[in-house]
């Protein structure tokens, strides 16, 4: 390595702080604008590049850079990590949208593929912060500055992961049993991609179904998870018992719970119903209008802390949970049965509130249905929740 080579390396360096810096605070922007627009994303990973890496770019063969750290633009990168093919494309709008994108460095990788290359790649952008955005204090320093913005699927992320440890550039390179071998598992990732995407709108439209199917009366629908959406934003009389858990103090407030908790909310409260003998949307439906005025005794056990360390009462909870809180409650479920879903080390705290609503001590046997059992009674083998609510942190749920 030359002294001058040997001289930039050392000046990145000592001004690596500074990309990281960089890199730290953009993850944090691109996360609140995909949130403000409303886009769920895989992940979102951030880097600064590292010493060794500048060093083996300014050694390679036909790059010859006069100012590096303005020449170089991926010393700071930004890989956001989608669920489905069209959301590249959507996420790559809202990047366009919030960062000066130099167009003639930005490339669509996946486009560029020759036949005798293997594998897909993302969405590339060499982007720079607007002036707008520059004229903030806390940006200024890095008004100029150029970085990347990658876009890809999990699957493609997958793919570029194992390709990178083939380390082979064109599939040409490889001998032949291995170029058919990495043909056809790219071949199978891209229609897995597609297929993903085909799935999702096939759930999209069967929830759109049952929307309307709830809407216009539509009687025996079976109980599931799409249906359960449709039955609580259409039906009148779930709508009444949101509002009135919201008037008693519950913290419905989805938009601000994960979209993976919500889902497991969802699969539970449907386990729970199910196992009280509902398998349509109808008998669910007439579960909560029979125990209406019970459940609704119960709602101390939604709104009031189940311990007295560890919990924030406006804490957000979906109300699905709150549902299956409810339902719980008014079954007066035994310790197994509540394990199914929440922390078992909670239980003494949820039976204290419990006995103070219902000091009779409620049996379980006496509500719920046609064959009523308890919530996690046989045939209950959905996803558990262990560890919701210390009690709503959805990181603290764990498997069994």
């Amino acid at each position: 390595m030359s002294d001058e080579r040997r001289d930039v390396v050392e000046e990145y360096r000592s001004a690596r702080g500074f990309y990281e810096s960089l890199t730290n605070r953009l993850r944090i922007l691109v996360e609140d604008l995909l949130a403000g627009e409303g886009k769920e994303v895989v992940q979102i990973e951030a880097r600064a590049k590292d010493v060794e890496s500048f060093a083996e770019k300014l050694s390679r063969r036909g790059k010859n850079y006069e100012d590096p750290l303005r020449q170089i633009t991926d010393l700071v990168g930004i890989r956001v990590i989608t669920y489905y093919r069209e959301d590249v494309e959507t996420v790559g709008k809202v990047v366009e949208e919030n960062f000066d994108i130099d167009y003639g460095n930005s490339q669509n990788k996946a486009e560029l593929l020759d036949p005798d290359r293997f594998g897909y790649s993302s969405v590339h952008f060499v982007a720079s912060l607007k002036s707008d955005r520059c004229a903030l204090g806390e940006w200024k320093a890095y008004s100029g500055i150029k970085f990347e913005i990658q876009i890809r699927t999990a699957l493609q992320h997958a793919w570029a992961a194992v390709n990178h440890k083939v380390d082979y550039k064109s599939a040409n390179e490889l001998p032949a049993p291995l170029q058919r071998q990495l043909y056809r598992l790219s071949a199978l990732f891209e229609m897995a991609d597609e297929e993903f995407s085909r799935i999702r709108e096939s759930a999209e439209k069967i929830t759109s179904d049952y929307v309307k199917d709830v809407q216009s009366g539509k009687a025996e629908i079976p109980l599931d998870t799409a249906s359960l959406i449709a039955l609580l934003g259409e039906s009148t009389e779930m709508q009444e018992l949101r509002r009135e858990l919201l008037l008693a103090g519950a913290a419905l407030k989805e938009s601000e719970v994960s979209p993976e908790r919500t889902q497991t909310d969802r699969a539970d409260l449907v386990r729970a119903l199910r196992a009280l003998g509902a398998e349509s949307v109808t008998e669910a439906e007439r579960y909560f209008i029979d125990n209406k005025d019970c459940l609704l005794n119960a709602t101390d056990i939604v709104t009031k802390a189940w311990t007295s360390e560890d919990f924030d009462a406006d804490a957000p909870i979906t109300f699905p949970d709150a549902l299956l809180q409810l339902i719980l409650a008014e079954q007066n479920v035994d310790r197994d049965t509540f394990a199914d879903y929440y922390k078992e080390d909670l239980y003494p705290h949820f039976k204290k509130i419990r006995d103070r609503i219902f000091p009779s001590g409620k049996d379980a046997s006496t509500s719920g249905g046609k064959g009523a059992s308890t919530p996690g009674g046989k045939g209950a083998s959905a996803p558990r929740r262990k560890g919701a609510p210390t009690r709503r942190q959805p990181t603290q749920r764990q498997p069994n």
